[in-house]
């Protein structure tokens, strides 16, 4: 079942941070809990699309999904 994120979605605004657009709400701690949710597809389109905005001019958060990708790769690995 896809799961969806309680967060303000009205619109796109400017991270005063990167400059790029954000949507109010979106915070690393938000994206970070949505993670597995994301590579696991069971998130809807809007947060996998939030996420991803969010990724992109987050470095903080790509090294977190960095290392979640990482864990996944391992625990496949043992299962061979």
């Amino acid at each position: 079942m896809r799961q969806r994120l309680e967060y303000d979605m009205s619109g796109p605004r400017n991270n005063p941070e990167s400059g790029r657009p954000a949507f109010e709400g979106t915070t690393c701690e938000t994206v970070q809990d949505a993670l597995h949710m994301v590579l696991m597809d069971e998130s809807d389109d809007d947060t996998s699309a939030t996420v991803f905005l969010h990724l992109a001019g987050c470095p903080e958060c790509r090294s977190a999904l960095r290392e979640h990708v990482e864990i996944a790769a391992s625990l496949l690995a043992l299962g061979r």
